[in-house]
Formats: structure tokens, sequence, C-alpha cells
């Protein structure tokens, strides 16, 4: 069995054994690994989550070897799953931008307009209330942990006047 450690993204992982007409069976989940139990090894594979690698020799007339075992850590840079979408809205009212993400470890967020931070704004949920003119413009969020890092596509907020409110006396005159 490789040496395990930690890793970004993905591992290969390549199983030999010495012994002439040997059939090498492994486990992911830490169990122990023999002729009957685990999985049959044929060529090298990739690990893109963490696990605990054991893996034994066998055959018809052999002697089993000896399990050996090995941890990979798996850590992986960030993957936007959703980013935050354009919008209009009401002037007054408000809006929000979302983002969704995973990554282990799990991301942080830091929201920007027009590519300049957002104070405070470190959340998956961006909320904008009033809005206002000023509010008007392009949103996107960096995505990162220790091992990346993403930026959304951007996200244009519009503010639309509210229409004229005419007041009860405006509407009696109206009829």
């Amino acid at each position: 069995v490789p040496a395990g450690g930690t890793f970004t993204n993905s591992a290969t992982v390549t199983l030999l054994t010495s012994t002439a007409g040997a059939t090498i069976r492994y486990t992911l989940d830490g169990s122990t690994p023999s002729s009957t139990n685990g999985l049959t090894y044929s060529a090298p594979f990739a690990l893109t989550q963490s696990a605990t690698l054991r893996a034994v020799a066998t055959g018809s007339g052999l002697v089993d070897s000896s399990v050996t075992t090995a941890v990979f850590q798996i850590f992986r840079t960030p993957v936007i799953t959703a980013g935050p979408s354009s919008q209009t809205v009401l002037d007054g009212g408000s809006a929000s931008f979302s983002v969704s993400a995973s990554g282990d470890p799990a991301p942080t967020y830091q929201w920007r307009k027009g590519g300049v931070d957002l104070a405070g704004a470190t959340n998956t949920l961006l909320l904008i209330q009033p809005v206002g003119p000023d509010s008007v413009g392009d949103y996107d969020v960096v995505v990162s942990n220790t091992y990346g890092f993403l930026v959304t596509d951007k996200a244009t907020l519009g503010v639309q006047a509210r229409p004229p409110t005419l007041s009860p006396d405006q509407i009696g005159r109206a009829h």
C-alpha cells in the first residue's frame, strides 16, 4: 500500500505485489480485506474522498500477506454549486443574493460590489435593504478555503422607481 498523506482534490493509488499469481483485495472504509471481503484491485484509481485504505495480497495455495494500511486525507478546493442571479427591485424594497458552494475545509465567503469587498458581508446570503439608486451595480462573491478560491459570475442589481401613489383625494377626482 502506498504511503497515505494529505492531498488536494484527489490522490492516485497504485497497489503492487511481488508475489506472482496473487490478487490484491482492498477496502476504503477501514474494514479488514480478505479473499472474501473488499474490492479486487485491477488498475490505479483516484481517491476523491478521505479514506482509510487497507490491502492484502491473496491467492489460491498462497499464504495471505499481512494487511497494510494507509490513511488518505483528501481536501477539496471550493466548488460553486449555485451563484447569485441578477435582479431588478423596486426602490425602497429589498434584494437578496445567495451562493452555494462546497469544499473541504468548508469555504468562507466575501461579497463584493464592483470588485470591492463589502464590509461584514461574509455569509452565503447578501441582503440589501432598503434598495436605493446607490445599490445599483454588479455583485459577486469570493468563495475560498485553505486550498484555493473561486469568484462567482457577476449578478447585476437594478432598481426600478416606484410608481407614483395617488392620494384618496386624487383617486376621487380621477373618476
